[in-house]
């Protein structure tokens, strides 16, 4: 050939190639674990036998290119009562799965072969989709520090490689073996580091779309749960993420009787206070009662409001102003034509509540009062938190470098009125 090669000026290389395109690689099995056990020869199925020869040949690709025990084996296949003839039947389960894999093809007669007290599948790495997993994964963590974008890529692909959890469809004693637990944590820690590097490339839906599946099959894992939290917001589902962190809280404190930790607090936390864009065109709130009619006097008290107020080109921090005096003197009055006199330096809107601190019937509580506001200021309804503390943050976040003005009538005691106050220094809020 090499001869031949040369008297017609050809590469010799060439002469193995069809219409200048590399040969067809031969069809090689394919073994897989990531999820239920399958067995393929060129993208065919193939029969091994019954659920005790499947068992075995998962197994073997569980741990391929290792060494596997008999000991292990009886183990997996019978647990603690094995029959007096187990170590027969290996023998036997291990030339029927010979016999199958052989008549695949020819190429598989050597696949499983017997090593000192046990037997060994040997493969390819691109014939075990753990393998691959493994392989991609290492060079994943290799590149994350270096090139996040190729480390992301990779984690990527090695996620793909999972349908499901390891070996499904094998019994409760195989699922449970110390190499497929592994796997598991391995997969969930690629997850995590797929999620991070998501969402620090802005890729939140490529996260979503690796987390839906894992945090379904752990329900408890909080750090899964957190990360898909964010990534759902990232994606604009804020809804869908606030149903995450309900169902996680709610499965958590039913079952362990614990309330969500740190990672999951934070990731509710950021959903709550990211900005809501809102309907196009949304009008600033404007809940001012009415001007009252007729209003006239009260020169020297509506001076000292407008001492308050600082120059139109300046910014200033929170300034309270606290209106007093005995009942039916016109506080409410005085407050509302105040209110209307200076609503345009307030452009961001102007929220208003009666707290009916002196009134018959009961006044609202905070959390009311905050729903009221935080509706107003355009958070839709699900997003409002069921807890006050988380409450009093998204309001003070929602207004935080705003100039809007807070009218808070009636109020009984100073406890009604500090956690409606702003928290951030540099906001204008009156």
């Amino acid at each position: 050939m090499r001869k031949l090669a040369a008297a017609v000026g050809v590469a010799p290389e060439e002469l193995t190639r069809r219409g200048g395109e590399a040969p067809p690689q031969p069809a090689r099995l394919a073994l897989g674990v990531l999820g239920p056990f399958t067995v393929a020869q060129g993208g065919r199925p193939v029969e091994v036998g019954a659920h005790k020869q499947r068992t075995l040949l998962g197994l073997l690709a569980l741990r391929a290119n290792q060494a596997v025990r008999r000991e292990e084996i009886v183990d997996v296949l019978w647990g603690d009562r094995p029959p007096d003839t187990c170590l027969g039947l290996v023998h036997t389960y291990v030339s029927r799965l010979r016999r199958a894999l052989g008549a695949a093809s020819r190429r598989n007669r050597a696949v499983i072969a017997s090593v000192p007290g046990g037997y060994q599948l040997t493969a390819r790495v691109e014939q075990v989709d753990a393998l691959v997993f493994e392989d991609l994964l290492t060079r994943a963590e290799a590149r994350a520090h270096t090139d996040p974008g190729a480390a992301f890529d990779l984690y990527d692909r090695a996620l793909a490689a999972w349908r499901g959890g390891v070996l499904a469809d094998l019994g409760s004693r195989l699922r449970g073996h110390p190499d497929a637990a592994a796997l598991t944590v391995r997969r969930r820690q690629a997850a995590l580091a797929h999620a991070d590097l998501a969402l620090a490339l802005g890729r939140p839906a490529q996260a979503v779309e690796r987390l839906r599946p894992l945090a379904h099959e752990e329900p408890l894992h909080e750090g899964l749960h957190a990360r898909l939290i964010s990534a759902l917001a990232g994606t604009g589902e804020q809804a869908a993420a606030l149903r995450v962190f309900a169902d996680i809280r709610s499965r958590l404190g039913e079952e362990l009787g614990v309330e969500p930790g740190a990672d999951i607090r934070a990731a509710h936390l950021r959903v709550l206070r990211a900005p809501d864009p809102g309907p196009a065109g949304q009008r600033p709130p404007a809940q001012l009662p009415p001007d009252p009619p007729g209003f006239v006097g009260r020169a020297a008290a509506l001076g000292r409001l407008d001492a308050l107020l600082p120059a139109p080109d300046r910014q200033s921090g929170a300034v309270v102003a606290v209106v007093s005096g005995a009942a039916g003197v016109g506080k409410t009055a005085l407050a509302v034509h105040w209110a209307h006199r200076v609503r345009d330096r307030f452009p961001d809107g102007q929220l208003s509540v009666d707290l009916r601190g002196y009134a018959s019937r009961t006044p609202p509580s905070t959390h009311e009062v905050l729903v009221r506001f935080l509706h107003a200021l355009g958070v839709p309804p699900e997003r409002v938190p069921v807890d006050s503390d988380e409450a009093i943050g998204l309001y003070r976040t929602m207004l935080a470098g705003k100039r809007v003005l807070v009218l808070l009538d009636n109020a009984a005691a100073a406890e009604q009125v500090r956690p409606l106050l702003p928290g951030s220094p540099a906001a204008s809020r009156w």
